[in-house]
């Protein structure tokens, strides 16, 4: 379909086309290029006048003799859309700039940009000053853009820094860059920090299966590929010799090359090469349209070729190959795999039940295929394996493993370093797993689940139970987790119950040997009850890192403990019968009774285990008014045996117990800020709300916590909300909270619309002003703020104003109240810290746009980094934009809840809530067809509610085994009346 014609005047930009009509196609929301003015039309009329996001398809070679060209994206406009080149080429394009900085075919591009398909050829030439690519100069803010089988043949040339044939930088090294299936052949000449694939990369880029057979002048130093570090996924090559492997130039004509880049067989080729005479590609080209490259005479199962034999490499088929002795579906001759052997769920993930299955899934990572799921259907022994998964660091594991509660004992013995059941993850997520067994090795840099992470990623439920023995000396750092890791590597729920013997060994500990990202790193409600037997260590981790609830226990330790500051975030528990007492599950379970994040069946269990195929843990006897342990207090997996006392609460609301506050008054509210403000209020309190809180009629609130003494604890807003609340603060830093700091959990709040918050300085927001550093967590979770929020000065946000440190939690948060502010600020937060991660967040109002830095509509974050999933808002690209519409009808709602019919963390009473809230007294949202309704037709699974609970017979998992309580998940329940129902725990 034809869009509506633009009139585009090319005066002394076509000088052969002046005053042609242009009139670019359009199928299927895709603009349709074919010829020199599409590309220039998509360029100079579709991305330059804002549609960055726009998406294109080449539908033939193109040939840009003559014509003037202007990149595609820019500052004012970056590309973040998919461009296809389906295979074809731009033939013969100038970019001639020696004045302008981020120039290429694409000038600037951001987060989420695609570029697959496409060939720039060698009569192509690139030049500017700076930031110069002959695919991409530039790109501009976080997340991630990726080239997918994109070639340059073109010269590339920059006065000054950067200039690459593939990407020039990536500025800030804030954007990851993803090459998969790239090459570059054109001459590189800049005048500093050059390479052929990137002069920048951005933190966790990947290369993966790509070459250079180029010439670069401007190296820096062996840095012939690419500057910063990378991911690097099967094999890369490089002309030099610096950064990849060597490329003879006579295998790059022959045939030979691309033969070897597709793994030496010819079945499933990526690359591909026209070999005849009349019309033979120079080099590797990964475009199918090209004839597939097969090896000709006497070869081995692996395909090359036979001793005292030669090859002769064509575009036919006249082999003869030996076929592969599979056993368990690995060639016992050369180690090739099976590929048939077996064959991923319907969801993608392997399922492996047997010590053949993960060894198979072992091969497999280890030769490339290293962003594959798997997941555990029982416990294994792989004592007869000595195969590690991602055994070296060029495949890395880059999926995620789910134990799902089973258990893997290993029994490796090896001299060399980096023994793990894992080698190397990058970005991966190992969760529900126990790994038992052994290590023995003379070298060091072992670990009991892995031994390496190069860019964080996620291990939750999970448990190391392994006995390493090390005779390496020196700082062979080992750990009962994890040797080293860098990166925002994230540990939940997570033990080590095993042994370290080392005792030669320096720079070991219980958790991570070292932790090269310090505070970028999260370990959460996790333990350690280890014998370590090290020259010097510590026994949770070497450099301090973010610790919330974590804890250790001495084994009869022998070493001297190298960190002190590190391992000092951690509680120490001198009583060792707390390891089965069912004391420590209490304590990991964030001092829950019942809670359900670790278990122990007490009298069986050695320790908690963070599975539910263990039992519950209650407090039992006697308990104080907070809920807490006393002399009288025992542990039991029964409910229901627990005494606790009642508060006893003053005028103000304060236990003169406990200490804690149960607010039912804004006067309430005000004297605890006012008591906050002296410093008389102790770190850890835990505030809640026992109704909605109106604040009519109460003066000189500015919010709860000083610079001095910011608020620290646990406030639940029992989903209430605060109600008619005006702040006028003629310093800023002003919101609900002032100033909070890590070690901080606010919850189950909502401050309406009714309020409004105005900080004249600048710092300000709806729920906190300030978050002051101190190394440690904090954490939103079921928030929203509706109040309108003003402040003269920079930094103003629905959320957070200000963090200027610890780590940031949003989990179920959402804005709607107007933000103003005079600068750098935004929907959620002006200012977040390194690595904050945001979870089922939204916004939905609007932000002074004179107020917003750039593109951070959504939320300003240092370097970039930010970790956000499922987030959305309605003006702005940061995030996944939505709709008013979206918002008003259900389908934001729906989204929030991860797509799935009568979510349950946000709700909507249609017609009655204009946006999503997080009141459970509201309705849930179903899809019917394409419409969001309250209700829908029943699956046959509910939600749990009191009521089915209460009126259990008996309570069944799926698989039939009888439990003591509502786990999370399916339940099978039978009613005192004799009825059965399917009932879901999320």
């Amino acid at each position: 379909m034809k869009k509506k014609s633009l009139l585009l005047f090319m005066t002394g930009l076509l000088s052969w086309t002046a005053g042609t009509v242009f009139a670019i196609s359009e199928k299927d929301g895709v603009y349709q290029i074919g010829t020199p003015q599409d590309l220039v039309e998509f360029s100079t009329n579709i991305v330059a006048s804002g549609n960055g996001r726009a998406a294109a398809v080449l539908t033939s070679d193109i040939d840009m003799s003559g014509v003037g060209y202007t990149p595609i994206g820019s500052m004012t406009s970056t590309y973040s859309g998919t461009f296809d080149g389906q295979q074809h080429y731009i033939r013969n394009l100038t970019v001639n700039t020696p004045d302008a900085d981020k120039v290429g075919l694409f000038g600037v591009v951001s987060d989420g940009a695609t570029i697959k398909n496409l060939i720039l050829d060698e009569g192509s030439s690139i030049t500017g000053h700076s930031f110069v690519g002959g695919i991409v100069g530039s790109t501009e803010g976080g997340g991630s853009i990726t080239l997918e089988n994109v070639g340059n043949e073109a010269s590339v040339s920059a006065s000054a820094a950067n200039a690459a044939g593939l990407v020039g930088v990536s500025m800030g090294g804030s954007c990851a860059i993803n090459i998969i299936h790239c090459f570059n052949t054109g001459m590189v000449n800049g005048g500093y920090e050059s390479a052929s694939f990137c002069g920048w990369l951005g933190g966790g880029s990947v290369i993966q299966d790509s070459y250079s057979y180029a010439d670069i002048v401007g190296q820096d130093g062996n840095n012939s590929l690419y500057r910063n570090g990378a991911t690097i996924k099967g094999a890369v090559y490089d002309k030099k010799a610096m950064q990849g492997k060597m490329i003879e130039e006579e295998d790059l004509y022959s045939g030979a090359f691309a033969y070897l880049l597709n793994g030496n067989q010819s079945d499933s080729p990526v690359w591909f090469q026209d070999l005849s005479e009349s019309s033979s590609d120079a080099h590797p080209v990964p475009f199918s349209s090209h004839p597939t490259v097969y090896a000709n005479g006497q070869l081995n199962c692996d395909g090359t070729a036979k001793q005292g034999t030669s090859v002769v490499y064509g575009n036919t088929n006249a082999s003869l190959r030996d076929p592969h002795q599979f056993v368990d579906g690995i060639c016992s001759v050369c180690g090739t795999l099976d590929e048939h052997f077996m064959t991923a769920a319907a969801d993608g993930y392997y399922e492996i039940g047997t010590p053949a299955e993960l060894a198979w899934f072992a091969a497999k990572v280890n030769k490339g295929d290293n962003t594959v799921n798997g997941r555990l259907t029982a416990d294994i022994d792989y004592t007869a394996k000595n195969v590690s998964i991602a055994a070296d660091r060029a495949n890395s594991f880059h999926g995620t493993f789910d134990g799902q509660q089973h258990k893997i004992s290993i029994a490796f013995k090896t001299t060399t370093d980096n023994t793990a059941l894992f080698g190397y993850l990058d970005a991966a997520t190992i969760r529900n797993l126990l790994v038992d067994g052994s290590i023995e090795t003379t070298g060091g840099f072992a670990g009991g689940i892995f031994s390496v992470s190069v860019n964080g990623g996620l291990l939750e439920n999970v448990v190391s139970a392994v006995n390493i023995k090390s005779t390496a000396a020196g700082d062979a750092t080992m750990g009962g987790i994890a040797s080293n890791s860098a990166g925002a590597l994230q540990l939940r729920n997570v033990a080590f119950v095993g042994s370290i013997d080392a005792p030669a060994s320096e720079g070991s500990a219980g958790l991570i040997g070292y932790t090269h990202a310090g505070e970028e790193i999260l370990m959460q409600n996790s333990f350690v009850a280890a014998k370590m037997n090290i020259a010097k260590g510590a026994f949770m981790n070497r450099k301090a890192v973010v610790m919330d609830n974590c804890y250790y226990i001495p084994m009869d330790n022998s070493f001297e403990n190298q960190d002190p500051g590190a391992d000092s975030r951690a509680t120490v528990i001198a009583d060792g019968k707390s390891l089965a007492d069912g004391a420590l599950c209490y304590l990991l379970n964030g001092s829950v009774s019942g809670g359900d994040l670790w278990f122990e069946t007490l009298g069986t269990d050695r320790f908690p285990v963070p599975f539910a195929t263990s039992e519950t843990v209650y407090l039992a006897g006697h308990l104080n008014c907070a809920g807490k342990v006393t002399s009288e207090t025992t542990y039991s997996n029964e409910d229901g045996l627990a005494a606790v006392d009642e508060h006893q609460l003053n005028e103000n609301g304060e236990c003169t117990v406990c200490g804690n506050r149960v607010i039912s008054t804004g006067a309430q509210l005000l004297s605890l800020q006012n008591d906050l403000a002296i410093g008389v209020v102790p770190e850890g309190v835990t505030v809640e709300l026992k109704n909605d809180i109106d604040m009519s009629g109460v003066a000189g609130y500015v919010g709860l916590g000083t610079r001095d003494y910011p608020f620290k604890g646990i406030f639940d807003g029992k989903n209430h909300r605060v109600r008619n609340m005006s702040i006028e603060a003629s310093e800023g830093n002003a919101g609900f909270f002032g100033f909070v700091t890590g070690g901080t959990k606010v919850k189950n709040l909502t401050v309406d619309a009714s309020c409004d918050v105005y900080g004249e300085k600048g710092w300000t927001a709806g729920i906190i002003g300030v978050v002051v550093n101190n190394g440690g967590l904090v954490e939103l979770e079921n928030v929203g703020n509706e109040a309108s929020v003003t402040a003269e000065g920079p930094n103003a946000a629905g959320i957070i104003g200000v963090a200027e440190g610890c780590l940031i939690h949003l989990t179920n948060v959402y804005n709607t109240g107007t933000v103003t502010g005079a600068k750098e600020s935004a929907a959620i937060s002006g200012w977040l810290s390194r690595n904050a991660v945001l979870k089922n967040v939204y916004n939905a109002g609007d932000v002074t746009v004179s107020g917003v830095d750039g593109n951070n509509t959504f939320a300003r974050v240092q370097d970039g980094r930010i970790t956000m999933t499922n987030c959305f808002e309605t003006n702005g690209s940061q995030a996944t934009t939505v709709t008013a519409e979206q918002v008003r009808n259900g389908e934001l709602c729906y989204l929030l809840n991860g797509s799935a019919d009568k979510g349950r963390n946000f709700f909507q009473t249609l017609d009655e809530d204009m946006h999503p809230v997080l009141d459970p007294t509201h309705k849930t949202i179903s899809k019917e067809g394409s419409k969001y309704v309250n209700e829908a037709a029943s699956t046959g699974i509910e939600y749990v509610t009191p009521e089915v609970s209460a009126h259990a017979a008996g309570i069944y998992t799926l698989s039939g085994s009888k439990t003591s309580q509502l786990r999370r998940g399916i339940n099978i329940v039978r009613t005192q009346d004799g009825k059965v129902r399917k009932v879901l725990v999320k």
